[in-house]
């Protein structure tokens, strides 16, 4: 019974969406690559593949197998190339998962040098502002930014993630410079919506403690881009991170208001499963994001932090 065999069809099957491509990419006959999925459902007495005439699809045990599978042949490829000496060697796919506006931003620009510097690695990249599953979803590693939610995974902090209360100077001439949270009430607030809620409650800690304030204002959107470019437009005032507005804080298009109240911390986050031995492919990936964040990330430079 070769099950690492039997785990690497069924995978690659997974992976391909059929029988005929996974054949191509293992240089097996559909016919037989069919014949061993068949043996492994038959062995392990489970349906695997929702079977169509058009597309197979996992179902919900295929799914939690394919994960399980995937995370031991990397397990198995890593330990053969650190006995082998070849542990500096990186390849592989990369899957990664990252926020709509922070992966257009930052991520999108570091991709292209990092397969400079790993040309063995091929990297799939999805932008959502959707907290997916990433284990169900096949991805090896997740970026986050902002507040995390409790999670089983790994998190590493790559950098701190400043957030500022903000609006532009039109704004400001026209409808006044809040001195304190509450007078947030007499103004045109710009939200962050999600279908599990509305960031309409906003934190502050000063001298007299926490302050929670409830606003409202003429625009919710679950895209920071959008809060970023009706903010600089003089729509309102919106809670904006400096890795989002660092240029347009930098040129004085947007203003830092309410500067000696403290918001809630935040991060830039990479998250992995919870594994002993991360594939070379992920841990690089992870170390290079670190190289280039840090305590003090690259947005940061030229804004004064001790004023925001």
């Amino acid at each position: 019974m070769d099950v690492i065999n039997d785990m690497t069809v069924f995978v690659e099957v997974a992976t391909a969406g059929g029988m005929t491509a996974a054949g191509r990419n293992l240089n097996l006959s559909a016919a037989v690559v069919s014949k061993r999925i068949a043996n492994l459902e038959e062995r392990l007495d489970v349906r695997l593949f929702n079977r169509t005439t058009r597309r197979l699809s996992l179902t919900d045990e295929g799914s939690g197998y394919f994960t399980r599978c995937k995370s031991i042949l990397e397990d198995i490829l890593d330990a053969e190339a650190a006995l082998s000496g070849l542990a500096g060697n990186v390849k592989g796919t990369l899957r990664i998962t990252a926020p709509s506006s922070f992966g257009r931003k930052h991520i999108s620009r570091l991709i292209p040098e990092f397969l400079k510097q790993y040309p063995d690695v091929s990297i799939q990249v999805s932008l959502t502002d959707q907290i997916v599953d990433m284990i169900q979803a096949g991805f090896d590693l997740a970026i986050r930014t902002g507040e995390l939610q409790d999670s089983s995974l790994i998190a590493r902090k790559l950098s701190p993630a400043r957030r500022v209360v903000c609006a532009s100077r039109e704004y400001l001439s026209k409808a006044g410079i809040p001195e304190h949270p509450s007078d947030l009430l007499q103004h045109n607030c710009l939200v962050l919506g999600y279908p599990g809620g509305v960031h309409d409650h906003w934190h502050f800690k000063g001298a007299e403690g926490h302050i929670d304030v409830k606003v409202k204002g003429n625009l919710e959107t679950n895209n920071g881009e959008i809060l970023r470019d009706a903010t600089k437009a003089g729509i309102g005032i919106a809670i904006k991170s400096t890795w989002d507005i660092a240029d347009e804080l930098k040129a004085g298009e947007l203003i830092p208001i309410l500067r000696e109240f403290e918001l809630p911390g935040a991060a830039v986050y990479v998250l992995y499963p919870n594994r002993e031995h991360l594939p070379a492919k992920t841990r690089s990936f992870i170390e290079f994001l670190e190289s280039k964040f840090g305590r003090e990330p690259y947005w940061d430079k030229g804004i004064s932090l001790k004023d925001i």
